[in-house]
């Protein structure tokens, strides 16, 4: 997979689009059908964010699909922004779940931040990891989002692993976090 970053003067730029809806259902159907598509085809649990690379959304517009009115909403606003590589969608003053959704898009856009995710994961014991994809995959991740997924709850704050342990992991990622210049365009639809 490219990951497009942007380094200058070693500051990190990170481009992403932020597309804020009013209600859960403006959520869905401005931003669903590419985010299932996206995330391999089904939709588990209540969906509090969304996130993507912008050519995802672009390739699943290419694919021939019909798009609703919300969808060309979303359209509209992506490809009036074409330098933003990552995609987006919570509702509106859902500060928690757009940590979480950032953290997806730093681990998709920034290489030194997967490799460091990566690498934490590796170091985690065998009993540890099964712990967190059992989790996990009770929430209906695939085994291919464990990672990412991992590490974008223990960046948001939420206790959804409920063990100490992981305390010196989450300061390490939001340390990182903050070492970096996201550059965010908030688009409200």
């Amino acid at each position: 997979i490219s990951r497009p970053i942007k380094d200058v003067f070693s500051n990190i730029v990170l481009m992403t689009l932020v597309l804020c809806f009013k209600t859960r259902e403006l959520l869905l159907n401005g931003l669903g059908r590419p985010h299932i598509w996206y995330e391999g085809g089904e939709l588990n649990g209540q969906l509090a964010g969304i996130n993507f690379p912008r050519t995802t959304f672009l390739d699943w517009i290419a694919s021939g699909v019909v798009l609703t009115r919300q969808e060309k909403d979303a359209y509209t606003m992506i490809l009036k922004y074409p330098e933003y590589h990552y995609i987006i969608g919570v509702l509106e003053g859902d500060r928690s779940t757009v940590l979480h959704e950032r953290a997806h898009a730093t681990y998709y856009l920034d290489n030194r931040y997967c490799r460091l995710v990566n690498r934490r994961w590796t170091e985690l014991s065998e009993k540890t990891q099964r712990f967190v994809e059992k989790r996990l995959k009770e929430c209906g991740y695939s085994d291919d989002r464990l990672v990412d997924e991992f590490q974008a709850y223990l960046v948001e704050n939420q206790n959804v692993f409920k063990r100490s342990e992981f305390a010196p992991l989450q300061q390490e990622l939001k340390a990182y976090l903050t070492t970096y210049k996201m550059t965010t365009k908030t688009v409200f639809l």
